[in-house]
């Protein structure tokens, strides 16, 4: 599984006839997957484990700025659509002022070379990844190479939905917070995505409404790249005309959304993380077995 998501990680990271935010969006996919396996089985890799972790996640990290660069107006588009019985003419005048900014600066980026030396560049730091993977050997077979791991990462998730939703509040520390926990929230849909061949629908199912709270807490997240572009937008336009108008409008949106899917993400991830790590752990064992 990890050679062939890397694998086809490289042959989209060297194409040369795919769209480039495609590429980007796909290979993170990927390699989030492949971080979210290894999760599953670091007991067995042991100290091979955390190594290859950060090799994938800095491989990852080089491809965000070309990600962020499409989500940000992804976002923009997102929130002015539902909220848009909220805006009257002069609003949408002013997010189309920092649309137009932020597209123009995305073509500008991506007619650099840069763009595409990143691409290569993180298609070869697979390469040692791959190299390893090939050599793997377990000590365990069946859900007991998995049960650690998915355990370890059922709880680190559970920990950080109580931290995300502790104060109630959504100050800078908060939205960290919802941050760290879609990144759990990641690693155990992944995993009940791998598992769910083991025993249908029941992780199947399961894996679907994991699926939904990793949107929203997704989502949740594009607010934050889309609030850097804002500001980023508002240094670019210096004093000019225009440079402050669209700044209030886009606080609104952001705000009113946020509010909206920490809500929902509330919601669905009491239902998830309500049983204790160590009782899921051994309920799915049990249905393993079966």
């Amino acid at each position: 599984m990890a050679l062939e998501e890397m694998g086809l990680a490289q042959d989209e990271l060297r194409s040369k006839d795919l769209n480039p935010d495609f590429v980007v969006h796909s290979v993170r996919k990927r390699l989030k997957r492949v971080r979210a396996l290894l999760r599953l089985v670091r007991f067995e890799l042991g100290p091979r484990f955390q190594p290859l972790n950060l090799q994938v996640r800095d491989a990852g990290r080089r491809l965000s700025e070309l990600r962020d660069m499409h989500v940000v107006l992804a976002a923009l588009d997102g929130a002015r659509f539902a909220r848009s019985h909220l805006l009257d003419a002069s609003d949408r005048a002013a997010l189309a002022v920092l649309e137009q900014d932020l597209a123009r600066v995305r073509d500008e980026r991506r007619a650099r070379d840069g763009y595409r030396r990143t691409r290569l560049r993180v298609a070869r730091e697979l390469d040692p990844v791959m190299d390893a993977a090939r050599k793997w050997r377990f000590r365990h077979k069946g859900f007991k190479a998995y049960r650690p791991g998915f355990e370890r990462s059922y709880a680190q998730g559970r920990k950080a939905m109580h931290a995300a939703l502790e104060s109630g509040a959504l100050g800078p520390k908060d939205i960290e917070r919802f941050h760290e926990w879609r990144k759990r929230v990641k690693d155990h849909w992944h995993h009940c995505e791998l598992l769910s061949p083991g025993y249908r629908p029941t992780m199947g199912r399961r894996a679907d409404r994991v699926h939904l709270l990793s949107d929203a807490l997704g989502a949740f997240q594009d607010l934050a790249v889309l609030e850097a572009g804002s500001r980023a937008a508002r240094r670019r336009y210096g004093r000019r005309k225009g440079a402050s108008s669209f700044e209030p409008v886009v606080e609104r949106l952001i705000s009113l959304e946020r509010e909206r899917l920490a809500e929902l993400a509330a919601v669905l991830g009491r239902g998830i993380y309500r049983r204790q790590p160590e009782r899921f752990g051994s309920q799915v064992a049990h249905r393993w077995g079966a």
